[in-house]
């Protein structure tokens, strides 16, 4: 169980003024999400967690940024303990005409084997 905080938002509460918990697929989402917007050594106590594509954000891509940014969230999400390896997880990777990116995720969450789809920008 983790604190209801996805990346760039604030911490939620709940309609009694707790902090608000997530689990299953909303945490693994959440959890992937960190993952790759948090920069190594930007988490002082693991600093070899992150993948960095946070520092990509606004930025016109090359060819070569969007290969290593494609095998860091590659990378990233195959390492998820809630990430089932077999079916393996799909990725969807577009660039816009002004050369941002577009993921597309779908994967199967291991505990349920049901088929899930994380997307951003």
């Amino acid at each position: 169980m983790d604190l209801h905080h996805y990346w760039s938002g604030d911490i939620q509460l709940s309609a009694t003024g707790d902090l608000l918990t997530v689990d299953g697929v909303t945490e693994t989402n959440q959890r992937i999400l960190r993952g790759l917007m948090t920069a190594k050594p930007e988490y002082l106590f693991h600093t070899d967690y992150g993948a960095g594509i946070g520092k990509h954000v606004g930025d016109v891509l090359s060819t070569q940024d969007y290969s290593s940014i494609q095998a860091d969230i590659r990378g990233l999400v195959m390492s998820d303990i809630n990430v089932s390896p077999n079916p393996a997880p799909s990725f969807d990777f577009q660039a816009s005409p002004l050369g941002l990116l577009m993921v597309s995720i779908n994967y199967t969450y291991a505990p349920t084997g049901q088929l899930q789809t994380l997307t951003f920008n």
